[in-house]
């Protein structure tokens, strides 16, 4: 993680004087909800649901053999396999299991405060960890044991990898967002509609601007990074004939778009 947070400083040191005990109230504030937030990543007493026992049910299984049972479930292998790895350690209970998507949604929380700092400077930094400390989805996601909080990692750290590589983009970034196209491949196919907006939007940037080497150099990692996924392709086509969600009925965007603030408001 620490590769990736070489972030210019964007704010000069603070001077002790009059606003020095604000200051520091607002510091224990902060450190408050962001206590309460990671708690809250790690606090869960109801047992699994369908999908989570569903869910360590085949990351039980061998790796050998994971494809196979993927076949009847519709996702991508990667979070199984860490979880497979996981439990392994730290054995099958419902925390220990969940406990797999708080650590994922602490390192989002991470990649966010370099994202913020790069953006907005400290104070955005502490502004996006906070947002995502006290997010309803975050905390849902984070004492789940599915693969959303690993895409949200994921998703945080590619915008820190996706915001370097623009930059300067360095054999070393070019990788680092490649790595993290692949893994966003293996992990959740919802994904793929992201990254089909990226892909687009380096277009755009590589025909004219002054990133166009930068986006050209990304689309080639993008390329490389989807090539990775061809051994997993006989296994995606099978889950995209044969599983789904066949009792669900179509929507329009509006009506998703109100369940989204209705969820956000906890």
């Amino acid at each position: 993680m620490t590769v990736l947070s070489d972030a210019p400083a964007r704010e000069t040191t603070a001077s002790d004087g009059p606003t020095g005990r604000p200051r520091r109230a607002t510091v224990i504030a902060v450190a408050a909800v962001l206590a309460a937030g990671l708690v809250f990543f790690f606090w869960t007493r109801s047992d699994l649901w369908l999908d989570e026992a569903l869910t360590v049910d085949i990351a039980r299984v061998p790796f050998g053999h994971l494809d196979q049972a993927l076949r009847q479930d519709g996702a991508p292998p990667l979070f199984y396999a860490l979880l497979h790895v996981w439990s392994a350690v730290l054995g099958s209970g419902n925390s220990a299991v969940r406990s797999l998507s708080g650590v994922f949604m602490t390192g989002a929380a991470v990649a966010l405060w370099f994202v913020g700092r790069r953006v907005a400077g400290r104070a955005g930094a502490w502004t996006a960890v906070i947002v995502i400390a006290a997010n309803p989805y975050a905390i849902r996601y984070a004492t789940e044991t599915r693969m959303y909080a690993l895409e949200i990692f994921l998703v945080s750290w590619g915008i820190l990898a996706f915001r370097r590589a623009l930059e300067s983009p360095r054999p070393v970034r070019l990788v680092q967002f490649g790595a993290i196209v692949a893994l966003l491949c293996y992990t959740q196919y919802w994904a793929l509609y992201l990254l089909f907006v990226v892909a687009v939007l380096l277009v755009g940037l590589a025909w004219r601007g002054e990133h166009r080497d930068a986006a050209r150099w990304m689309l080639l990692a993008m390329v490389v990074a989807g090539i990775s996924f061809i051994p997993w392709l006989p296994t995606f086509l099978y889950q995209r004939a044969h599983t789904g969600t066949p009792w669900g009925t179509p929507q329009l965007p509006g009506l998703p778009f109100g369940y989204t603030l209705r969820d956000f408001s906890g």
